[in-house]
């Protein structure tokens, strides 16, 4: 239910954003200079799991979530995008009076493409959406994938991602954006819903810069 919340949520993002991101609205730095076409940017958050069963192991299904992306324009306002980024959680569980020590590492690779319009003066906003390709590793000696618990373990899942961000712009070279992800993937042949997804909801802050 609350990936359809959120994906309406996000559709309306998307059409307030066509309703006001239009070139009556838009204005660009003076000089002649072309539009920028690459952006490299990094960025800090914070990441909450979807998957139910990972707080028994783990407690707080959120956590921080550092990460990167390269966006290239190629042709306004479509960027092509990939982004990058890391989540990691130590937890300890004791079933039976046994206690077991673990570790979760779940890299998040997404591509896909992005509307925006780089080099605009002051604020803007972007929508996005692709593909989520993830993989988990887990080290210990439990697993929340194997039905034998046996670990270290190595999982993949792949779904789609969508993202809104606000950017605000300062000169030619240099912005900084907040932005809202949703993932969501499936594992194991398990649906990617709300639940048993291993994608979820990621918060961020970051700067970008536009060398060309």
């Amino acid at each position: 239910m609350r990936i359809k919340n959120s994906f309406l949520l996000f559709c309306s993002f998307i059409i307030l954003n066509l309703g006001i991101d239009t070139p009556v609205h838009a204005q660009f730095f003076d000089g002649g200079e072309a539009t920028p076409r690459l952006m490299l940017g990094g960025a800090i958050g914070n990441f909450r799991v979807s998957y139910e069963d990972f707080k028994k192991v783990y407690g707080e299904r959120s956590g921080s979530s550092n990460g990167g992306f390269a966006s290239f324009l190629v042709k306004v306002p479509y960027n092509v995008i990939i982004k990058y980024r890391e989540f990691q959680k130590t937890g300890t569980y004791t079933p039976d009076d046994i206690t077991y020590n673990l570790d979760w590492n779940q890299r998040i690779i997404n591509v896909g493409l992005r509307y925006f319009r780089p080099g605009k003066k002051g604020f803007s906003n972007h929508f996005g959406f692709g593909f989520a390709i993830i993989k988990i590793e887990e080290k210990g000696e439990f697993s929340l994938f194997d039905s034998e618990n046996r670990a270290p373990k190595t999982n993949d899942a792949g779904g789609f991602f969508l993202d809104f961000g606000v950017h605000y712009t300062f000169n030619r070279f240099v912005e900084i954006f907040t932005e809202m992800e949703i993932t969501s993937a499936g594992i194991e042949g398990k649906s990617g819903f709300e639940g048993s997804s291993v994608g979820g909801y990621y918060f961020s802050f970051g700067v970008a810069v536009m060398p060309f």
